[in-house]
């Protein structure tokens, strides 16, 4: 009887590690994909953003302006934080000369990326000088 006790006793024991490592590897599994879903909304998709930032280095090395813009303008849309979605537009636009559109996206990569303000601010100097050169002289 002892015997029948304590082999149901490790049983038990056995069965209750099992719950609780199922258990656990469920709360450790629901909590990387938790993790996953929040990077994803709030910094991008890493992969989806290597994908973008290939693309769109890409077609500005080709200057294919239009397709570059419309890359960008898709990839701001739905990552709004992306501060490389913001450069490549800013990027096209400045190709295009729409000064006034490309400066506010360089202003968004110095506020979302701050390793990127410097190049982002020279943009901005460069963009001002020339908005300034074509302004009318008053006769």
């Amino acid at each position: 009887m002892e015997a029948l006790l304590k082999d149901l006793m490790f049983d038990i024991f056995l069965l209750t590690c099992l719950v609780g490592g199922v258990g656990g590897l469920l709360f450790v599994l629901v909590g990387m994909r938790a993790y996953g879903v929040y990077i994803s909304y709030f910094s991008g998709d890493s992969l989806l953003s290597n994908q973008f930032q290939r693309s769109a280095l890409r077609l500005s090395n080709e200057n294919k302006t239009s397709e570059l813009k419309g890359l960008s303008q898709t990839r701001v849309t739905s990552c709004p934080g992306d501060s490389w979605g913001h450069y490549y537009l800013a990027l096209a636009l400045y190709r295009e000369k729409s000064y006034v559109k490309a400066r506010e996206h360089f202003r968004q990569v110095a506020q979302l990326q701050p390793s990127m303000k410097g190049s982002a601010d020279q943009s901005i100097e460069e963009i001002n000088q020339i908005l300034a050169s074509q302004k009318p002289a008053i006769v």
